[in-house]
């Protein structure tokens, strides 16, 4: 037996707990009248803007890539200033790409086409949201339940249908080792 399998033996004898996304999770992004322009982006600045493109194939983001935004607009929404260890997913166009927020260098928040995401409770570790994220079960759930026609979108309404396995932290964090 794996020390994963002797954990889950033990931790959860009846299985594991299933909940809503959104009952663990919170999940924001910019809003419709917040949306930004392209000729508001700056080369330099004291307010890192993150985009999806700025996301790389090892799931963190290229701080380099980033553009910035006035002062004005990073205060404009603190639920989406961004913390070291946040997740963020994007929801418009190239859908499900996922990424995880570390070493960041100065304040930063989003671009309209990706959620951060921040668990509400405890009740989950950031990897393991990561990794739940970037699931085979999810990208599956993204590819049946994603709307738009021409550009792909992800709504909140799909992640409060979603329903994810919330197994005890001792279980989350061996499950993130051998991933």
């Amino acid at each position: 037996m794996s020390r994963l399998d002797i954990l889950i033996a033990e931790l959860c004898p009846d299985g594991v707990v299933f909940k809503r996304f959104d009952e663990v999770c919170s999940l924001h992004a910019r809003i419709g009248w917040q949306r930004l322009t392209k000729a508001e982006y700056r080369t330099t600045g004291d307010f890192m803007l993150i985009t999806g493109t700025d996301f790389t194939d090892n799931h963190e983001i290229n701080y380099d890539s980033c553009v910035y935004v006035s002062e004005d607009r990073y205060l404009q929404d603190p639920k989406i200033q961004l913390q070291n260890e946040d997740i963020l997913i994007t929801k418009d166009g190239t859908l499900g790409k996922v990424a995880q927020v570390h070493n960041l260098p100065m304040p930063a928040t989003l671009n309209g086409g990706v959620f951060v995401v921040r668990c509400i409770d405890g009740s989950l570790e950031n990897r393991y949201i990561l990794h739940y994220l970037l699931s085979n079960h999810f990208s599956k759930v993204v590819e049946q339940q994603k709307t738009g026609s021409t550009i792909s979108h992800l709504t909140q309404g799909l992640f409060s249908r979603l329903m994810i396995p919330v197994p005890p932290l001792e279980v989350q964090r061996e499950i993130v080792r051998v991933l």
